[in-house]
């Protein structure tokens, strides 16, 4: 990442739009506090925070509002794949480049994604819990009865890993 200081023209101000769900989420806060961490590096970053708190509609409005404000650029975390492509989409065809981060979006032309790798995130806690049963019935007979605590209804990432998890 850049030093700190100011990034390219010192005198004109760069304004940044994060839209993120469920900033009363720890990890989520976390994640917001990563960004603000580094844009408060460089005296002429702004973050404009936004919280969409799992619904996509308000989502979309807040895309939408920072793409009319004319921000620099937008990091986003969408939590639905879909409904998440029209707005990016319009952000980027009005020249502002969007990052989504940890989740992906439908639309295939967004200028930047740091994505998890969803599909091994369940196959591999899958496979750690087999074999934590496999451990303590000494591989003779494995069953459990599992209970899965999972993010809101239609969390795109979450039906993945769920899916691999249960393959």
């Amino acid at each position: 990442h850049p030093a700190a200081g100011p990034l390219s023209d010192p005198h004109r101000k760069h304004a940044i739009g994060m839209v993120s769900g469920g900033l009363n989420d720890a990890w989520i806060a976390n994640y917001q506090d990563s960004v603000k961490y580094e844009a408060d590096r460089h005296p002429n970053v702004e973050i404009r925070v936004m919280d969409y708190n799992f619904d996509m509609n308000l989502y979309v409005s807040q895309m939408d509002t920072l793409t009319a404000q004319k921000v620099d650029a937008i990091v986003t975390w969408p939590m639905i794949e879909a409904s998440s492509a029209p707005p990016i989409e319009r952000a980027e065809k009005a020249g502002i480049p969007v990052l989504t981060s940890d989740r992906v979006t439908a639309y295939k032309d967004v200028a930047s994604r740091i994505s998890g790798n969803f599909p091994a995130n369940g196959a591999q806690n899958g496979m750690y819990l087999i074999w934590q049963l496999a451990k303590e019935t000494g591989g003779e007979k494995i069953a459990a009865n599992v209970v899965i605590l999972g993010q809101p209804a239609g969390s795109t990432a979450d039906t993945i890993r769920t899916g691999c998890f249960l393959r």
